[in-house]
């Protein structure tokens, strides 16, 4: 009955409802899968805090979990813990190089921590459009504006603006760091 329950809420997207038949039923026989599925609801439902620890205890009961790392990763990013993310995405990595979501994923955490050149040697030849909001970020923390642009090319226009006018750092935006003087006011 719990588990048609967590279906259920899972399908319509009722992330509480989801949680709270977890609980029910790792209260009957806690596992790694299901202290798991807690995570991802918990996490889907905007308690990052609470999802990372679903993640540790289900990495706690199975620490070869590869999917509860890269969920403790996750809500680790949500909750804005950048070097607890950045530490269980370079695990994924040492067990999983090749896996693309978190090699994104850590890329955009080394852009944000000041590090684009780090990041742009993570994602490699990751494909995706998230890879390439990474990518051009990068660049443009670089100053390679011209890289930046060939991978905003890529985005969704609005997309490309965030990236444009934004630095992850605090940098100068694009617009005014192209501005040369005699040009008027950008």
């Amino acid at each position: 009955m719990l588990a048609a329950a967590f279906q259920t809420a899972v399908a319509r997207s009722d992330w509480a409802a989801a949680v709270a038949a977890l609980d029910g039923l790792i209260a009957l026989a806690p596992s790694a899968s299901l202290s798991y599925n807690k995570a991802v609801a918990l996490r889907r439902a905007g308690r990052a805090v609470e999802a990372a620890e679903a993640a540790r205890t289900a990495l706690a009961q199975d620490p070869a979990h590869g999917n509860a790392l890269f969920e403790l990763g996750a809500a680790l990013m949500d909750a804005g813990d950048r070097p607890g993310a950045t530490g269980a995405f370079r695990r994924v990595l040492a067990r999983h190089p090749g896996d693309a979501d978190a090699r994104t994923n850590l890329a955009a955490l080394q852009v944000a921590a000041g590090e684009p050149s780090e990041a742009l040697a993570v994602l490699g030849d990751v494909g995706g459009a998230e890879a390439e909001q990474t990518r051009a970020a990068a660049w443009r923390d670089l100053g390679d504006l011209d890289a930046a642009d060939r991978h905003m090319a890529a985005l969704p226009a609005a997309t490309a603006l965030k990236i444009a006018t934004q630095g992850a750092t605090g940098r100068i935006p694009l617009d005014v760091r192209r501005w040369r003087p005699g040009q008027g006011v950008p």
